[in-house]
């Protein structure tokens, strides 16, 4: 059975799986809060991670007015900027770094056993994250069952072990 329209706006389409993902959305106590741009993400600066308004304050991932996709491989490339400029601060310098240029990845599984990586930048550029050479990986644009291992057990081992205990990836 194939697709019905119905008027101008209404398609029904038969599927056998449908993968919907919610609308993101800081926190309440975030949207609810000074802290905010008129998009209700935290205000920050899109490349040193600071608030605009309140230099104590930093934001990354899903929370961040940042023009990027919200996934774990942007927070791996903005948590050392963020590091970098509380440290900073803490010494009583400048928070200078401004380094994060939007770096984001997205694993497209192509077929079982195969994966192609959308890594990009603010400017919507290939971006390859050079820690894939160590997986003999030279163009993760390109399907690779390799990729395809990585998503499946090296991601979920990275993020658990490492990510969220603080650890340099």
């Amino acid at each position: 059975m194939g697709e019905k329209q119905q008027g101008d706006s209404l398609i029904e389409m038969p599927f056998d799986l449908l993968h919907l993902a919610p609308p993101q959305t800081a926190p309440k106590f975030v949207k609810e809060s000074v802290l905010v741009n008129d998009a209700v993400w935290l205000d920050v600066d899109i490349n040193s991670l600071q608030h605009k308004k309140f230099p104590n304050i930093f934001g990354l991932g899903d929370v961040a007015a940042l023009p990027t996709a919200k996934t774990g491989a942007a927070i791996r490339k903005q948590a050392p900027v963020v590091v970098d400029n509380i440290l900073k601060l803490i010494k009583g310098k400048t928070a200078n770094n401004k380094s994060y240029q939007g770096y984001s990845s997205c694993p497209l599984v192509t077929g079982y056993g195969k994966m192609v990586l959308a890594e990009f930048n603010y400017k919507n550029e290939f971006t390859p994250d050079p820690k894939l050479k160590m997986m003999l990986i030279g163009d993760s644009s390109k399907e690779h069952w390799r990729l395809w291992l990585l998503k499946k057990y090296m991601l979920p081992y990275l993020y658990w072990n490492k990510m969220m205990k603080g650890k340099d990836v």
